[in-house]
């Protein structure tokens, strides 16, 4: 009795019993980016892309002057516009791209509370590294745009009060005359 052993296509599946066998996925899936320090197009494979995000994370927390997230693009010579298309397919690298925003948030924001760096500066762009910031910069946006258009009032605002009358809680004001006395 001879054993036939059959290969499976990739697109091909076999019935056994109830369990349908189907090949397992390809293990190297490649992409591409156009590496800047060569300027040629570079083949990356996903568990290049893996320790990618690694880096990225190790960076973003040991190196003390990781203030953008770009500075890692350029070390690493990778365009932005690359990373946020491997983001959108590989998961891992868009959770590790969004927690290193929040870690360099964070050093900016310290850096700017503790008066190590310009905080003026630092708070225009801190809406870009922590969603708490995001909606108060919308909030603003938003009330800078009804004050514009009329919703809401600016400027000067007077307030009309009616006198109040004496009495044991309020005394009548002190007026020159009672000074004397």
């Amino acid at each position: 009795m001879s054993k036939k052993k059959t290969q499976l296509k990739k697109e091909e599946s076999v019935v056994v019993g109830a369990v349908v066998a189907t090949p397992p996925p390809s293990k190297y899936q490649f992409d591409s980016y156009l590496d800047m320090f060569t300027l040629r197009e570079k083949p990356i494979s996903e568990a290049a892309i893996e320790r990618l995000a690694l880096e990225m994370l190790k960076w973003a927390d040991e190196d003390p002057e990781a203030y953008k997230l770009s500075q890692f693009y350029v070390k690493k010579g990778i365009r932005e516009s690359d990373i946020n298309r491997l983001s959108e397919r590989y998961p891992n690298l868009k959770e590790a791209k969004e927690w290193a925003l929040v870690i360099i948030g964070n050093r900016r924001e310290l850096g700017g509370i503790k008066k190590l760096l310009d905080s003026g500066m630092i708070s225009r762009s801190m809406s870009h590294y922590d969603p708490v910031w995001k909606k108060i910069a919308e909030f603003n946006a938003e009330l800078a745009r009804r004050v514009k258009e009329g919703e809401e009032k600016s400027g000067p605002q007077f307030i009309i009060m009616e006198r109040f009358d004496e009495s044991p809680i309020v005394p009548q004001k002190a007026t020159e005359d009672r000074r004397l006395m």
